[in-house]
């Protein structure tokens, strides 16, 4: 099975999985090692008690015996008190090795076995009160050999003595030991102790005087052996009331590493346990980690999605827990908030739409073609109280989701109509089968049931509305109205601005055409000049082909065209007779003064040229520069000829206007020389008249008239 990691690269995830393993494993731990040492020590207080209790059992065995042979030499005593000749004690060979009667030192009577003599020295040491336990080495002197002695007649010890050579096999009885164990028994002399039975290095600790206290028999100490190391727990025998002799000294031992085999056990097996322990729970660990970081992961990756503006990205957690209920939560957001990222894109594309553009029907389509992605309906409309497209009439600007052409119905607004916007600034509804608005009128033949109405208002009076056509009410709070609501307030602002930029333009050119007028009214000869060039300069641009910002351009230059003659005197604008010199230098320098007066105008910049070149000719002998051919702005050029044919056909002081077909006849005369060819065709083409002759007085005529004015 492959253990999938990827996750712990989070920070979280590790300080998870650290935070789950101290929390799992340091109780462990330390519970381990604090079980460890309390079973270590109760497997030592066992031990020692074990011990202690083994020591004391065979103490008290041994006393027991000791007692039981004490009685049955008594026995052979009082029956030799009574002369008996044969006695068997063959009963009692089981515990004794030989049994004698001496006298003086010397065997009078064998009674079992072959008893060895008795040490003179020893005699006199019978008590008759207490038996008197003797020990000296075996024959062999691997052993010491145990005898009891007890007096024939208790009352006249020196008459003689029952000697028993007590078998060691029945008073130590090691057979019955429990497994494992070992039996020493020790005198405990002045000298210090002396070894009966068992092993000398398992001599107790002398010195101590809890060894002599009676209060306190058991001891607890250790000791060594060939390299072995044993636990080991002794008890006294306090033998001198009942016999002549030391208190023995029982030391039951035990091998360390057979009594600490389980201890040694569970310390081996701990260190598996902790490993096995780490291991699940690292198992355990990556798990809920897993279960709770991939989801985690899931939704960082799915945010950045979102971040991203992939609002599609949807997270998959299938836990049954409170990620899914996150997961289920994120996925409705991330739906609420494509739908919302949509909408605000649709707002602003419509915003960015009909804020840019200053044309009605403009601003209505780019509404209308977008409106279907904020919301589900039918059908939308536009409803104008005043539409320019219908001359200044109510107007439905109708788009059905099933229709993809537009619809341009004329309505009409009551006065209840305008009330009922006025009332409700923000939006209502209304249904079909209820009484509806007239202006909705032309809307009823569309497959809907009702109608969310959106006013929209200018200068604080109703301009028109917004209009969805849809199945069923829609809720007031919901977002659709709220967006709606943002668009109606959009078009406000759009056909406010339009409304406005009008206001300009109309300002704009009634300021130029009053300017013209006063420039004209300067001289009783030329009033209503400059309008009248203009709208002839206008025809022609328009034979030209020129397009609507060219046409613009040549009406401000038109009605500009002379602003310079303001500084012209007026006695050389009206002197009846022709120019002199002089005269004609100032007369020709109004070009140049039109142009300092329109310079500073950013708004006149492309107008200039008009100005600044209508006086120039086609092959470069006008002024103020001599400019030739193309070297001619193109509107001035065009402007030349209006010019030139209004002043040629309008009364002046020094002649009389002369009648249209001959001005044309004379313009005509001029193409390539005066007029640019192309231009003049045009011109021709639009007054019906070419290819006429002209005559040479007439040809200076134009000349003089181009040169004035």
């Amino acid at each position: 099975m492959k253990l999938e990691t990827t996750f712990l690269r989070s920070k979280v995830a590790r300080r998870i999985f650290f935070l789950f393993a101290s929390c799992s494993l340091v109780p462990i731990i330390f519970l381990g090692v604090f079980s460890y040492q309390q079973v270590a020590k109760q497997s030592f207080e066992q031990r020692r008690l074990a011990l202690q209790q083994a020591s004391k059992t065979q103490g008290m065995q041994i006393l027991e015996r000791l007692d039981n042979m004490k009685t049955e030499l008594r026995i052979l005593s009082l029956q030799a008190q009574h002369g008996k000749s044969t006695i068997s004690f063959s009963q009692f060979q089981d515990h004794f090795a030989t049994v004698a009667i001496y006298q003086q030192g010397h065997i009078t009577t064998s009674i079992l076995g072959s008893p060895s003599p008795l040490p003179p020295d020893n005699w006199n040491r019978l008590r008759s009160d207490k038996p008197w336990l003797a020990t000296h080495p075996c024959k062999d002197l691997s052993e010491t050999c145990l005898q009891m002695v007890v007096a024939v007649h208790p009352q006249q010890p020196a008459d003689g003595m029952i000697v028993g050579e007590i078998r060691t096999a029945y008073l130590w009885d090691t057979e019955n030991l429990p497994p494992e164990f070992d039996l020493s028994i020790f005198k405990d002399t002045p000298q210090g102790p002396a070894l009966l039975e068992g092993i000398v290095a398992s001599q107790p600790p002398t010195g101590r005087t809890a060894l002599h206290s009676p209060a306190d028999p058991f001891r607890y100490f250790e000791w060594k052996h060939d390299g072995k190391t044993y636990d080991a727990a002794y008890w006294k025998i306090f033998l001198t009331p009942g016999y002549q002799t030391e208190p023995w000294i029982v030391v039951a031992s035990r091998p360390r590493e057979s009594a600490a085999i389980a201890i040694n056990g569970f310390r081996h097996s701990f260190p598996l346990i902790i490993l096995v322990t780490l291991w699940l729970v690292l198992l355990a660990s990556l798990v809920q980690i897993r279960r709770t970081m991939v989801p985690l992961e899931r939704l960082h990756d799915a945010t950045k999605q979102i971040a991203a503006q992939r609002f599609e990205s949807r997270v998959d957690v299938s836990s049954g827990d409170e990620f899914e209920q996150l997961a289920d939560s994120f996925n409705a957001m991330a739906s609420q908030l494509g739908d919302q990222f949509q909408a605000l894109k649709t707002i602003g594309e419509i915003a960015n739409a009909i804020l840019g553009s200053l044309d009605q029907n403009t601003i209505l389509n780019a509404v209308l073609d977008r409106v279907p992605d904020l919301h589900t309906s039918a059908c939308f409309a536009i409803a104008l109280l005043e539409d320019s497209r219908l001359q200044g009439c109510s107007s439905l600007s109708l788009a059905h989701v099933r229709r993809p052409q537009r619809e341009l119905v004329p309505t009409h607004f009551c006065s209840a109509d305008l009330h009922l916007l006025q009332m409700n600034p923000r939006f209502f509804q209304t249904e079909v089968a209820e009484s509806v608005p007239d202006f909705l009128h032309p809307l009823l033949a569309e497959d809907v049931t009702c109608f969310s109405i959106f006013p929209i208002f200018l200068d604080r009076e109703p301009f028109g509305a917004l209009i969805y056509g849809h199945s069923r009410l829609v809720h007031p709070e919901s977002a659709d109205v709220q967006h709606a609501r943002q668009v109606a307030d959009q078009l406000a602002v759009a056909f406010s601005n339009t409304r406005l930029i009008a206001a300009l333009e109309q300002l704009h050119w009634g300021t130029l055409k009053a300017l013209a007028r006063a420039i004209d009214a300067k001289s009783n000869w030329t009033a209503g000049h400059s309008e009248r060039v203009t709208r002839l300069a206008l025809r022609i641009g328009k034979a030209v082909g020129l397009g609507p910002e060219d046409l613009k351009t040549m009406e401000r230059g038109g009605l500009l065209h002379d602003v310079g003659k303001i500084g012209t005197p007026r006695e050389i604008l009206d002197k009846p007779g022709k120019l002199d010199d002089c005269e004609m230098k100032i007369m020709r320098e109004h070009v140049n003064i039109g142009m300092r007066i329109l310079e500073p105008i950013p708004g006149l910049n492309q107008a200039l040229p008009i100005v600044a070149q209508h006086h120039e000719r086609f092959d470069g002998t006008g002024y103020p520069n001599g400019l030739k051919g193309d070297e001619i702005n193109l509107l001035a050029r065009i402007f030349a000829i209006a010019d030139s044919f209004d002043a040629m056909t309008s009364d002046r002081p020094y002649r009389s206007g002369v009648p249209t077909d001959e001005a044309i006849r004379l313009i005509a005369s001029q193409s390539g020389a005066q007029f640019d060819p192309q231009v003049v065709a045009a011109f021709l083409e639009l007054r019906g008249t070419e290819g006429l002759e002209i005559d040479s007085e007439l040809e200076d005529k134009l000349v003089e008239q181009a040169v004035r004015f």
